[in-house]
């Protein structure tokens, strides 16, 4: 034998409990009394229990506690099946341990010893139920038909006297219509709200409860709570288009919601608080629709809409999408793009010569491909009478890059402006041109008088002209961090959010590769190599040490432009990772020094030292100097090996003296920059503590 399984031994004892007792009676063992009456169960026998059999029609959390009260109605037939408790029948309880309220409207026993100690609540035979969301439900044949099987519904049409068709409910709260109106008249939002319906024994429908629900954005994410805005759905009790949402206010932990998550809120079933849940997000183009628009394609998959008649509009074939989906429908709609969405920079269009002459493009893809198509000339409105339309031609009658939206079919390519479309810009809030000078700082694009004309979508599309004729494309989490030095013109698309604009596509032409904002020093060794790169652009490799490790550089530039050995270069590397330098040379701007006194423990922390300029003890050549942690950039190196020492320290250099004792110079251990006289920019330090006089001649 083995262990009975905890779901059997669950129902032995369920079995045993409510099990008549039996007597021997006149050599016979039976489990009535004398007057035909059921003897009473193991439980009541026992146990001392009790039983109300009714329909459980509340479940409520009790105030600040984790327990619940329940209430019945009960019938005529339910009382004679219950037991009396101190004379009366019992339909309310409290003090129950568990939440129940997923059995509501349904026909439940209560196993209990008081009004205040419940042992169990358990469904009876006498009712079944079905779930599912309203638009599951359909009126055939005068029926309630549901996954395929026909229900009768109760008293179905008859709405006088006492036993008519039951109103739906909402939320246990009754509405103005009958369960056949309610299913027949669902649209938009109904259409995915969750329903119990409740059948009887003879498996007929005796109820239906909706779940009203709304969908929320999450505005602003606090440290215990988060505020939501109302976007979609019912209207749900304590929420009236905004709402914040912590434990006083909410059942469902929201710690993990991020700033505009969607969530789909409910009211409780328990108490007068909110429920809520994040939602799924699908974003994608609308490849097919079918029955008038009520099933919808994105990419792979179908949805059926529970969409309003207002955000219903949008969707369309070839739209792309961002939609919040909830039981398989789409109930609200984020973002769309009408039309071709599809944005690529056309850098280039003519007609070819000879025979069969067409109309071409130069394009850039959002991928990065650049490649030459041949353009539906009978489709793309940016030709015209057999010519580029007026505006893409500069006064040289060059063609002007532009970003245009594009679809292919077949070989050829439709190729058309950028235009407002019902209100949008090929799907986007704004089409905006970027002023000559501007630049990124802290996430944004900045105009020339430095205020902010938008800010940067991570996720962007950023088309880049750098140089003549190099193109590009690079993220908006790229762009976000390049460098203020960058200044470029263009134009862009944008998005508005939270009553800010975001740009989602751009288009930038600047005069060199856009380095970062992030800048690193380096001490030069030595030229690696010298090369030429498959777009033919002459570059130098050096030998490098940054300050934590020793490294390679490449910078665009000639051989004979080459940085010599002892350069501190300050740099930043572009997105395809060539050096942007700015230089520290020795006799420019770059003075040897040796170190007199210091006070300084490491990088990372202030200090003060002297320096005696070039060695000497003359008067008026020893200077103080600033070490400040966030802008001076202290490099170790050996300047004879060429290696470099991430955790060296300061020493004092070394003095010279004549013949008398007396100190003459010093050697020289460091090299400097100070820009302002004050502070530090730059301190090379020999931990050898002197100088190569081959690197730094006197």
């Amino acid at each position: 034998t083995s262990a009975c399984p905890r779901q059997y031994a669950a129902q032995l004892i369920y079995n045993t409990i409510f099990a008549p007792t039996v007597v021997l009676r006149d050599g016979v063992y039976t489990n009535e009394t004398y007057t035909g009456a059921d003897n009473k169960t193991v439980g009541e026998k026992y146990m001392g229990l009790k039983t109300s059999i009714g329909t459980l029609n509340g479940v409520v959390k009790e105030s600040n506690k984790d327990t619940y009260k329940l209430t019945l109605t009960m019938t005529t037939a339910n009382q004679k099946d219950s037991d009396k408790y101190k004379g009366d029948y019992v339909s309310s309880f409290t003090k129950v341990a568990k939440d129940y309220s997923a059995l509501t409207n349904r026909v439940v026993k209560v196993l209990f010893k008081a009004s205040d100690e419940v042992y169990g609540v358990f469904v009876t035979d006498d009712s079944s139920v079905l779930n599912g969301v309203v638009n599951d439900y359909a009126i055939n044949g005068g029926k309630l038909k549901f996954d395929g099987t026909k229900y009768t519904i109760l008293n179905q049409g008859v709405t006088t006297g006492n036993d008519q068709e039951a109103k739906v409910t909402e939320d246990n709260t009754a509405t103005q219509k009958t369960i056949t109106s309610y299913v027949t008249d669902a649209t938009a939002a109904t259409k995915a709200a969750d329903v119990k319906t409740v059948l009887n024994d003879d498996d007929k429908v005796i109820s239906m409860d909706v779940t009203k629900y709304m969908v929320g954005k999450v505005s602003y994410v606090g440290k215990d709570y988060v505020n939501v805005v109302y976007k979609a759905g019912f209207g749900v009790a304590n929420f009236s288009g905004y709402s914040k949402l912590d434990k006083d206010s909410c059942n469902s932990d929201v710690s993990g919601l991020k700033k505009d998550d969607y969530v789909i809120i409910t009211n409780s079933k328990v108490n007068s608080k909110l429920d809520a849940v994040k939602a799924d997000v699908v974003e994608g183009k609308i490849t097919s629709t079918r029955d008038n628009k009520n099933d919808i394609r994105i990419d792979n998959n179908w949805y059926t809409s529970a969409l309003a008649s207002g955000d219903a509009s949008k969707i369309a074939l070839s739209n792309t999408v961002t939609v919040v989906i909830k039981s398989g429908y789409v109930v609200y709609v984020d973002d769309y793009k009408i039309g071709s969405t599809d944005v690529a920079l056309m850098i280039d269009a003519a007609k070819t010569s000879g025979v069969g002459k067409k109309w071409q493009a130069d394009m850039l893809f959002p991928d990065g491909t650049r490649k030459t198509v041949d353009i539906d000339e009978d489709k793309s409105d940016i030709l015209s009478n057999g010519n580029l339309v007026s505006g893409l031609k500069d006064n040289s009658s060059n063609v002007i890059p532009t970003l245009v939206t594009y679809s292919q079919s077949g070989s050829k390519y439709e190729l058309d402006q950028i235009v407002m479309v019902n209100s949008k810009y090929a799907g986007y809030d704004n089409h905006t041109t970027i002023p000559a000078n501007s630049y990124v700082d802290d996430g944004k694009i900045k105009k020339a008088d430095k205020s902010t004309l938008s800010y940067i979508n991570a996720s962007a599309t950023v088309f880049v002209k750098y140089g003549s004729d190099d193109y590009k494309v690079v993220t908006g989490a790229n762009m976000k961090n390049w460098s203020d030095k960058n200044i470029f013109s263009g134009d862009m698309l944008t998005d508005n959010s939270d009553g800010y604009a975001y740009a989602k596509v751009a288009f930038v032409n600047t005069n060199k590769n856009p380095s970062s904002a992030d800048k690193t020093y380096a001490y030069i060794f030595g030229v690696e190599n010298n090369a030429k790169d498959a777009n033919n652009n002459e570059y130098v490799e050096y030998n490098v040490w940054n300050g934590t490790e020793a490294t390679t550089l490449k910078v665009k530039q000639s051989a004979g432009s080459a940085y010599a050995e002892g350069t501190v270069v300050e740099y930043t590397l572009d997105s395809d990772g060539y050096a942007d330098c700015d230089t520290y040379v020795y006799k420019t701007n770059l003075n040897k020094g040796a170190l007199t006194g210091f006070a300084w423990d490491s990088n990372g922390k202030d200090g003060n030292v002297t320096i005696a300029r070039n060695g000497s003890v003359a008067a008026g050549q020893t200077i103080a100097r600033e070490i400040d942690k966030n802008d001076t950039m202290v490099l170790f190196v050996d300047t004879d090996a060429q290696t470099g020492v991430a955790d060296g320290s300061l020493q004092t250099a070394i003095e010279n003296y004549d013949s008398t004792g007396n100190v003459t110079s010093y050697k020289n251990n460091v090299m400097f920059y100070s820009k302002d006289g004050k502070t530090l920019d730059v301190l090379v330090v020999d931990v050898t503590n002197e100088l190569d006089t081959d690197v730094y001649p006197n």
